[in-house]
């Protein structure tokens, strides 16, 4: 988080790359069971492929109505 806000103060960008992508972790959450871990895993990939392909790498926020 540290290393966000310092992004921000410098208006500078970081570059989302397909290992950056790839190498987003598994989250352990207690409330949740293993297959919802990986499915929010999986969200978090493709919230990043969207936002590299199609906004530049800016701010992405996505909404699942399920």
């Amino acid at each position: 988080m540290e290393q966000l806000s310092q992004a921000r103060k410098k208006d500078r960008v970081f570059e989302i790359t397909n290992t950056a992508i790839e190498r987003v972790p598994v989250v352990k959450t207690p409330l949740f069971s293993d297959l919802q871990n990986n499915f929010l895993a999986s969200l978090h990939r493709e919230v990043l492929r969207i936002a590299k392909l199609e906004n530049a790498g800016k701010e992405v926020a996505l909404v699942r109505i399920a």
